[in-house]
Parts: structure tokens; sequence; C-alpha cells
């Protein structure tokens, strides 16, 4: 249906929220330096997400414990860090694409600087429909920054069309899907695409 290469892996998983492991794991596996997650619009995505994207148990249980402390850190996620950004301005209105670039782009060159590995947690089609930054400002960044900086796209709610997904993904940036929402599947539907 996606139209996707062969050279692009899938990750199943229970939730959207879960497939934030995924993506954490990835850029663990990628650098030898702590990574800080850079989450944009924490109240607009899955009530989870802040925990799961910092490497922290968003449920005392899963599918093979219980009795877990829910927002304890999990075991191999101890070097993650959580900075979240805004996407809507005091007054509730969504921040401009630039704006909200060059604000992820201070937060890198500070993450970078002090040695660590940053992945940028991008949002498309939040629960209220927005997409930040836009495909412009991923490609100012990727300029800026290359091969220092990690993408993760959450496009959970599934509003996106082929040729954006494949957009991200020729960027190099793991797409994140659940078939529970927009496309109005069952529950336990998460899917990460991952470019080779």
């Amino acid at each position: 249906v996606w139209g996707l290469d062969v050279a692009i892996d899938v990750v199943f998983a229970p939730s959207g929220t879960d497939l934030e492991r995924v993506a954490l794991a990835l850029a663990l596996s990628r650098s030898d330096r702590a990574v800080t997650k850079i989450l944009l619009g924490q109240d607009e995505v899955g009530s989870g997400c802040v925990l799961a994207a910092a490497g922290q148990y968003f449920a005392g249980e899963t599918a093979v414990a219980s009795g877990l402390c829910k927002g304890s850190r999990i075991a191999g996620f101890e070097e993650v860090e959580l900075l979240s950004l805004p996407v809507r301005d005091e007054n509730g209105a969504p921040v401009s694409s630039d704006w909200m670039t060059t604000a992820i782009g201070a937060v890198v060159e500070a993450v970078t600087d002090r040695g660590g590995a940053p992945l940028v947690h991008v949002v498309h089609g939040s629960k209220t429909g927005l997409v930040l930054p836009d495909l412009d400002g991923i490609d100012r960044l990727l300029a800026g920054f290359g091969d220092r900086l990690s993408i993760v796209v959450d496009a959970c709610q599934a509003r996106i069309e082929a040729d954006r997904l494949h957009a991200y993904l020729d960027r190099q940036a793991i797409v994140l899907l659940t078939g529970s929402t927009f496309m109005g599947g069952p529950p336990f539907s998460g899917v990460a695409l991952i470019p080779a």
C-alpha cells in the first residue's frame, strides 16, 4: 500500500508509544554518546509518550512483566535525556515551522556541543493535526548537522500521504505509524519504518 522499498526495515509493536523505545534503541546503537530526545508537543502526543520517549516504563506492566513502577528507567536506557519543545505559543496558537526549526537547531547545537547525540521527534499530524517542522525545516537541520542528528517522525495518527512518507524515509528518518487511529484498524498495531 505504501510502496516501500525492500530496503526499509519494519518493526512491529503494540502501540505508537512502544515504538518510541524502538527509535531510542536505534539512536543509542548509532552512537557511543548519551542520547537526548527532543520531543515536540508533548501535550499533543499519546499520554505515555513522554515517559517512553525518556526510556521509562509508561505502565505498571508489559507483555512479559508485571509489578513495574510506572516512570522508572528501563534497563539499557540509562543514557537518555528528554527535552521538550512546545508547538504552541503562550496564547495557544501553533508556532511556525521556521520558529520550530530555529528552536530545534539551538537545542541540537547545545546537545552536540556537550558531546550528546540528539534525536529529534518530529510531529506529523498531532492529535490536533499539526505538522512541525515542515520538510524545508528538516532539510535545514540536516544541512546544518548532518549525521550528528537522528530524526524520528511521529506519524502515528496516520494522517500522511505516501509521497510525504517517502520524503521522510529518503531523509533517513524513522517513521512511526499505527493502524488503530485514522486507518480505523484494531488497537495494538504499531509499526516503525526504518531506512537502511
